[in-house]
C-alpha cells in the first residue's frame, strides 16, 4: 500500500515538474528572443523557499511552496517601477504581436511536448495489443456488420490500425457515422461495413463504446488463477491452473463470455470443461447470487479469479515501432485528434451533452499518473503526452487569469488599435477568478466523488 502510494505521489511530481517547467520555459524564451527581460522563473506559486539568480540580466531561478503551477514574471510597468534604461525591454512596451507571442509561447510549447512525447514512444517501440475480435454479441451492430471470431482488424477506412488503441480511438473518432472494417481472417482480407450510429456521449464518457457495438475481443480461454473457498467452483472441485474452454457447449473466448453466460443462468446449473494439462475435465455446478458491497449489484458467480494464458497474450501482442519521419509524423497526428477529441468533448459539456464529471482535478491525475507509471515507462509517456495536450488546451481557453484570457484581450487591442482599460480589464479579471474557483472546486468535488 505504501510503495504504491509513493509510486502514485513521484509520478504526480514528476508530470507536474515536466509538464509546467515546458509550459513557463516556453514563455521564458520567446520572451528572451523578444529582449524582453525576465525577472523570475519560478516552479511553484506562492512563497519562494529556494532561489539563485543567474545570466546577464540575473534571472531570479526559483522553487516555491505550492508545486502546482509556476510562473515566469517579466519587467513590467504596471507591476511596478522600471529603471529608465530598461524601459524598452518592459513587457507592456512591447508591440502587440510580440506580447502574443510570448503569451502564446507557453501553450504551444505543451503541444509541441506532446508531439515530442508520441513521437519518442514511435521511436523507441511499445508493446501492444493487437485488435483481435471475438464472437459479437447477439443483435449487434458488430453481429450484423458480420464480424466473427478470431477476425484481427488491419483497417478502419483508409486508416491502418496498429493496436487497439489505434482501434478504439478510430472508432472515437468516427463515432456516429458508418465506416469500413478491413480484418484479416484466416489469411484471407475482408471489407465489414459497420455502423456507429449507436455510440452516445455517454458510451464515450463511460468507457461503453465497445459494449454498445457488441465488440468483444479475443484473449483465449482464461486461467483459474484461484478459487473461493466454499463457492460453487471449489465445491465442484475446479482447480487453479485449469484453463476453461466451454461453457454450456460454447467456446470461451475471453473471459467475459463466462461472465455473460453466468448472467444467463443466474441460480441454474452450468456445464464447464476445463483442459488440465494434458486432460480434458467437466464439471455441472450452479452459479450463486452475490452482491457487491460498493455498488450492491447482484450477479451470479461461481467464484474463480481468473487470468490470461501467458502464450496466448504474447501471441496477440506486437511490439509498435516507426522510424523518426514516420514517428513525427504520427505525432502530429495523434496530438492533433486527441486536441480536436478533447475540444468537442468540452463543446458538449458546455451545452449539456456531456456530464461536467469528466472534468479533473489533481488527485486523479495523480492516481492515473501513478497506474501509469506501474505500468510502464511507454504508458507513462503516453499519460505524460495527454496531460500535456489538455493543459495546452485549458490555457488557451479565453478565460482571464489564463493565457487563453491575455490572447483574447491582445486580439481585441488589435481590433481596436488600443489597449482595454483599466476598468475592463479590472472586471475581466474579476469574472475569471470567480470562474476559475468555480472550476477547482468542482474538479476537487469530482475527485473526492471518485475516491469515496
Amino acid at each position: 500500500m505504501m510503495t504504491a502510494f509513493l509510486i502514485r505521489a513521484a509520478a504526480f511530481v514528476v508530470t507536474i515538474a515536466v509538464l509546467v517547467i515546458a509550459h513557463e520555459f516556453g514563455h521564458y524564451l520567446v520572451a528572451r528572443w523578444c529582449n524582453v527581460k525576465v525577472l523570475r522563473f519560478s516552479f511553484g506559486m506562492g512563497r519562494v523557499l529556494w532561489s539563485r539568480k543567474l545570466g546577464r540580466d540575473q534571472t531570479e531561478w526559483a522553487l516555491s511552496l505550492f508545486p502546482i503551477g509556476g510562473y515566469v514574471k517579466m519587467l513590467d510597468e504596471t507591476e511596478g517601477d522600471v529603471p529608465v534604461k530598461d524601459l524598452p525591454r518592459a513587457f507592456n512596451r512591447q508591440p502587440v504581436g510580440k506580447r502574443i507571442a510570448i503569451v502564446a509561447a507557453g501553450p504551444l510549447t505543451n503541444f509541441l511536448l506532446a508531439i515530442l512525447f508520441f513521437a519518442m514512444l514511435g521511436m523507441i517501440g511499445t508493446n501492444e495489443r493487437l485488435p483481435v475480435l471475438s464472437t459479437p454479441a447477439p443483435h449487434s451492430a458488430a453481429e450484423k456488420a458480420g464480424i466473427e471470431s478470431q477476425d484481427r482488424v488491419t483497417h478502419i477506412n483508409e486508416t491502418a490500425i496498429d493496436s487497439l488503441i489505434d482501434f478504439q480511438w478510430q472508432l472515437l473518432t468516427h463515432a456516429r457515422q458508418e465506416v469500413l472494417l478491413t480484418v484479416d481472417r484466416g489469411g484471407a482480407a475482408r471489407v465489414l461495413p459497420l455502423s456507429l450510429a449507436e455510440i452516445t456521449t455517454r458510451d464515450e464518457e463511460e468507457g461503453r463504446v465497445f459494449s454498445r457495438l457488441g465488440i468483444a475481443f479475443y484473449t483465449g480461454a482464461p486461467v483459474v488463477r484461484a478459487t473461493r473457498a466454499g463457492m460453487p467452483a471449489e465445491r465442484a472441485g475446479i482447480l487453479p491452473g485449469d484453463k476453461i474452454i466451454v461453457v454450456d457447449q460454447r467456446p470461451v473466448e475471453n473471459a467475459q463470455a463466462l461472465s455473460d453466460a453466468m448472467n444467463q443462468s443466474p441460480e441454474s446449473p452450468v456445464e464447464i470443461t476445463v483442459q488440465r494439462g494434458e486432460e480434458t475435465r467437466h464439471f455441472t455446478l450452479t452459479p450463486t447470487l452475490f452482491t457487491d458491497e460498493k455498488t450492491g449489484n447482484v450477479s451470479p458467480k461461481i467464484g474463480v479469479e481468473l487470468s490470461l494464458d501467458p502464450d496466448q497474450v504474447s501471441r496477440l501482442q506486437k511490439r509498435v515501432r516507426h522510424d523518426p519521419v514516420t514517428s513525427l509524423r504520427l505525432g502530429v497526428t495523434r496530438t492533433w485528434e486527441m486536441t480536436w477529441m478533447s475540444l468537442k468533448m468540452m463543446g458538449k459539456m458546455v451545452i449539456g451533452e456531456a456530464a461536467l464529471k469528466n472534468i479533473s482535478g489533481p488527485i486523479t491525475i495523480a492516481d492515473f499518473a501513478g497506474q501509469s507509471a506501474m505500468m510502464g515507462l511507454d504508458r507513462f509517456v503516453s499519460f505524460l503526452a495527454m496531460v500535456s495536450i489538455a493543459l495546452g488546451i485549458i490555457n488557451l481557453m479565453p478565460i482571464p487569469l489564463l493565457d487563453g484570457g491575455h490572447l483574447l484581450y491582445y486580439s481585441l487591442e488589435l481590433l481596436r488599435g488600443r489597449p482595454l482599460s483599466e476598468k475592463a480589464m479590472a472586471i475581466g479579471q474579476k469574472i475569471g477568478m470567480t470562474f476559475l474557483l468555480a472550476l477547482i472546486a468542482l474538479a476537487l468535488l469530482n475527485d473526492f466523488t471518485r475516491l469515496l
